[in-house]
């Protein structure tokens, strides 16, 4: 439940990761006046969603989300590459 409400709230971000958007979703913003690192080209951010996707549960984990909100939405990523700090 966790996850969807997460999602859910998020939305926006998650759209412009997967699909590396230029300015929709940059800061959770319908709009942003400025371009995001992670922009690439229409048909390669579709092309590349799934991969993308993957990558973003890996970013989850790097500090871009709290790990205590990364363990809630993440727990077999968690407990398989954080054994020590997962309880």
């Amino acid at each position: 439940m966790y996850k969807f409400f997460f999602a859910l709230k998020n939305l926006l971000f998650i759209l412009h990761l997967g699909l590396g958007t230029r300015h929709f979703g940059v800061n959770n913003k319908i709009w942003s006046k400025d371009d995001s690192v992670f922009s690439v080209p229409l048909y390669t951010g579709i092309f590349t969603f799934p991969k993308r996707l993957k990558m973003m549960k890996k970013r989850a984990f790097m500090g871009f989300v709290p790990f205590k909100d990364a363990k809630k939405m993440f727990p077999l990523y968690a407990k398989k590459n954080y054994r020590n700090d997962y309880k």
